[in-house]
């Protein structure tokens, strides 16, 4: 239960502070009523370790020891107990000795997962309560055992995948700052006095500029950072980021398949459990991972409980895959929807994994030519002005050879 945080007044006058948890505001302002209290303000605190949320291999972890427990016949008090003992971080010892400390206090598991914040993902809470009201508690583990272990999967893909792209953007910065703070000065002095082509002037007042106006650089470098930082805050913003990233060329279409994966899976596993189409619906647009995509489920939930079919509703979408409702519509005709999703969701994820791969053979390329041209260029514009001197040099040494030849000549 959320703990608020409250000021009110008794009937003298007073004001009186304090902490008292609750399920809803409305119980404690009824609570302070008894008391002869009027509440005047109050605040929800926030316990900053039920505001982390549990990794997908921790949740894999503990789903697969739950359910193999219980399957085997522990009971889910002692499951838990065994569970709690063995050598975890503090925030999930706490997590599982807080979840044991509520069920013996006779609290739904489902409840007592929500009591923990957001540490529980809402499409475990849910299937944990269709275990419980079905009996089948170790079947929903084990469902979402392999569930979390598929998106460990399929994160880390992603995770390793964009590691070398990452390397390689930070080799590039740090191979530009050192030639434009070590490198192009060292030719500033040989320049002196020299016609020197517009691309040198360039490259050398970039120089100038990180070598005597660092300050400058580096607070524009962290007023960047913070522009950064504040628009990943902002919704609208980040509503017209996952917009665009659906429309870039190569990617976008990638990106579409990774996202019919997520959601794929998130709805077989779901519907396959036995909640409604509206439900595995509303929990399922949650994991997409892409704001834009999200918004438009308001409407495909309300043309589903009007009656019209999902393969119509889905193929309305913008961002996913049209493979997706047409493999929904084909389910839907033979009257096989739950194995359907379940087969399309494993081809998904290998097509996830087989589009994360295509990402980096895209990206990869593409950061080698742009530290190649920001080397050729840094290079082009130093090598420019000495091939320039040396011609000037061979030209006057001809020069002084045809004066020479034509005073021979002279003297004949």
């Amino acid at each position: 239960m959320p703990e608020y945080r409250y000021s009110a007044t008794d009937m003298s006058g007073k004001i009186i502070r304090g902490r008292k948890t609750f399920n809803t505001p409305e119980q404690l302002k009824r609570m302070l009523n008894d008391e002869g209290k009027i509440l005047v303000d109050f605040t929800e605190t926030v316990d900053k370790d039920k505001s982390k949320k549990m990794k997908s291999g921790e949740l894999a972890d503990f789903c697969r020891e739950l359910g193999s427990m219980l399957e085997s016949g522990v009971s889910l008090v002692r499951a838990l107990n065994i569970i709690g003992s063995r050598n975890l971080e503090p925030k999930i010892k706490n997590a599982f000795i807080d979840l044991n400390s509520q069920i013996k206090k006779g609290v739904a598991l489902s409840d007592a997962m929500e009591m923990q914040g957001k540490k529980f993902p809402p499409i475990l809470i849910n299937m944990v309560k269709v275990g419980e009201a079905t009996g089948r508690l170790d079947d929903s583990m084990n469902k979402m055992a392999a569930y979390f272990e598929k998106e460990k999967r399929l994160n880390g893909s992603i995770k390793s995948a964009l590691t070398y792209p990452l390397i390689l953007g930070v080799l590039t910065f740090l191979v530009v700052i050192l030639l434009f703070t070590f490198v192009i000065p060292t030719f500033t002095s040989v320049f002196d006095g020299m016609s020197i082509p517009k691309i040198t002037e360039i490259m050398l007042s970039i120089s100038n500029f990180f070598t005597h106006h660092y300050f400058i650089a580096l607070v524009i470098a962290l007023c960047i950072a913070l522009i950064v930082y504040i628009l990943r805050k902002n919704e609208k913003f980040r509503f017209w980021f996952d917009k665009k990233k659906i429309r870039l060329p190569k990617i976008g279409n990638l990106l579409k398949i990774i996202y019919t994966a997520r959601f794929s899976r998130t709805l077989a596993s779901l519907y396959s459990s036995g909640l409604t189409i509206i439900n595995a619906l509303q929990i399922s647009k949650d994991t997409i991972g892409n704001r834009y995509i999200t918004s438009q489920f308001d409407e495909v939930i309300k043309n589903v409980r009007a009656g019209n079919p999902l393969s119509d509703s889905l193929m309305l979408i913008d961002g996913f895959d049209p493979k997706l409702a047409q493999t929904i519509a084909v389910g839907e005709e033979t009257g096989q929807l739950d194995s359907l999703l379940v087969s399309t969701a494993d081809t998904f994820d290998y097509e996830s994994e087989m589009a994360t791969k295509r990402m980096v053979q895209f990206i990869e390329p593409v950061m080698i030519v742009i530290m190649a041209a920001v080397v050729c260029t840094v290079m082009l514009s130093v090598m420019l002005p000495i091939y320039n001197m040396y011609s000037q040099i061979d030209s006057q040494g001809r020069m002084a050879k045809l004066v020479e030849l034509a005073i021979d000549l002279c003297r004949l």
